[in-house]
């Protein structure tokens, strides 16, 4: 009886440790490497998982080398690495602060998984696998492509922001630069375009203006930065030029701040104008553009506003001392043409005055006469 009783005594221990010797055998270890967001504040790991029924297990960073890890069963597939509250050791929900998204555990044998710098929840990490040398992290963004699309004398396709002839080089400073070499004597335009599709203008959102006045090589640096853009020419006008640029109804075309119809004469020192001939009635807006890149306006800034009443010559005048002047023979609101009707002489047509006093003079008579006739009626 007693030999009996240790036989089945011995077989019930085989079978309850062999299934727990094989569970631990099958168990897999992963691990998972958190960004600076996730280290902040003290914050304890944990993994989720709802293969085996809803099952929560700590990760901890036992060799301190950054890396949290965990065993789970082998059959596990899907998993969740959480953020969670430091100030509670239960696993759940209510504990958590952040999270990564569903994730499934490669087949291929990535077993670590690290969480995308700049992110707090479900954001774009990797798994790869973990061994004696740390797993890779992210591959880093591609440097952005910057091109100059503009003028075809410039940049010999017209306004192209996908021309790799055009695409602007990395500096180490991280400044992109582009060199046209020989460039005609002229007025061109350009802006930046980023990817091929970001168009980027100047700060007032105009056009960038480059003048030469004879061939030479033309250097374009934009700063990501700020946006800004610098031009250096080697054949640039020693001499200010200013462009009057607005409403195609005065200058010929629409806000074209390179186009040489509207550049200015000196008159005398420090003072430029031009005149525009026959200019319809109508309201016209413009500014004045020194060198390309400086668009000048009124006191305040903004537009020049112009009014011309009757068709007439319009002379526009720009110095620093007075800025923007507008001039013409008809400027202003609109003058009234409207014919005005003839007065009638006195002795045509009885005034008011006139009429009221005929009145009273007959309404007297016609009494007077009514009075004789009563006085006639007593006799």
């Amino acid at each position: 009886m007693k030999r009996t009783v240790a036989i089945i005594t011995a077989l019930v221990l085989c079978l309850c440790v062999l299934p727990m010797a094989a569970f631990a055998a099958d168990d897999v270890t992963l691990y998972l490497k958190p960004n600076d967001n996730w280290l902040k504040d003290g914050a304890r790991f944990a993994a989720y998982t709802w293969d085996i029924g809803e099952a929560w297990f700590d990760l901890t960073d036992s060799d301190n080398d950054g890396y949290y890890e965990v065993k789970v069963p082998a059959n596990i597939k899907n998993i969740i690495f959480c953020r969670m509250n430091p100030n509670a050791s239960a696993n759940n929900w209510n504990n958590k602060w952040n999270q990564t998204s569903d994730l499934v555990i490669p087949a291929d044998g990535g077993n670590c998984y690290t969480v995308a710098e700049g992110t707090w929840d479900k954001g774009n990490g990797k798994w790869s696998v973990f061994g004696s040398t740390a797993p890779s992290e992210p591959e880093p963004e591609p440097d952005p492509v910057y091109v100059v699309a503009g003028s075809a004398g410039l940049c010999g396709s017209e306004w192209n922001g996908s021309d790799a002839n055009n695409q602007m080089t990395k500096n180490d400073d991280g400044t992109y630069t582009k060199t046209y070499k020989n460039v005609p004597a002229g007025t061109y335009e350009f802006k930046i375009v980023l990817n091929g599709g970001i168009w980027i203008p100047d700060g007032m959102g105009n056009n960038q203006i480059i003048q030469t006045a004879t061939a030479g090589d033309v250097t374009i640096t934009f700063n990501p930065a700020d946006n800004s853009i610098t031009v250096t020419a080697t054949g640039a006008p020693t001499e200010d030029r200013y462009v009057v640029a607005g409403s195609a109804g005065l200058c010929g075309s629409e806000w074209a701040a390179a186009d040489e119809a509207n550049l200015m004469t000196e008159t005398s020192d420090g003072v430029y104008a031009i005149t525009y001939k026959n200019v319809a009635a109508g309201e016209y807006e413009l500014k004045v553009v020194k060198n390309g890149t400086e668009w000048i306006g009124g006191s305040d800034g903004n537009n020049v506003v112009v009014t011309v009443s009757k068709a007439c010559d319009v002379t526009v005048t720009y110095s620093e001392e007075t800025g923007i002047v507008v001039t013409g023979e008809h400027l202003g609101a609109p003058e009234d043409d409207t014919p005005t009707e003839d007065t009638p002489s006195t002795g045509d047509t009885p005034t008011t005055g006139d009429t009221t006093l005929f009145a009273l003079s007959a309404l007297m008579v016609l009494s007077t006469a009514a009075v004789v006739l009563l006085k006639k009626k007593e006799f």
